[in-house]
């Protein structure tokens, strides 16, 4: 079974994060998407990530979240699967929080697959 994908593309490069942020826009046309979140490395005491996933409402351009990540706070490679639908524009949003100068570094992409 081929496990070929309609859109393969990355909503966060590696790096590291210190503060709250949003990723840019993306477009993205398939149906149904597999998110990947990497987490290689942390600092801070008790640091914590939250990961979601957005999308734009075509007419008034406001964000709503589609999809949220588990609270993350180790090292970590967590796969999320939504099904459809999915499309228009996404991005990532996260929220990085502890003391003592919390940093994650992490990576985010998707796979999408059109639905039958």
């Amino acid at each position: 079974m081929s496990r070929a994908f309609a859109q393969e593309s990355v909503l966060h490069a590696s790096g590291a994060e210190t503060v709250d942020g949003d990723g840019a826009d993306l477009g993205y046309t398939p149906d149904k998407a597999i998110f990947v979140l990497s987490i290689t490395a942390k600092a801070g005491t008790n640091p914590t990530l939250d990961v979601t996933i957005e999308e734009k409402h075509p007419a008034t351009g406001v964000y709503f979240v589609i999809d949220t990540f588990p609270q993350q706070v180790a090292e970590a490679t967590v796969r999320r699967a939504l099904s459809g639908p999915v499309g228009g524009t996404i991005r990532a949003s996260w929220d990085v929080g502890g003391t003592g100068g919390p940093s994650f570094t992490f990576s985010l992409s998707v796979e999408g697959k059109q639905a039958p």
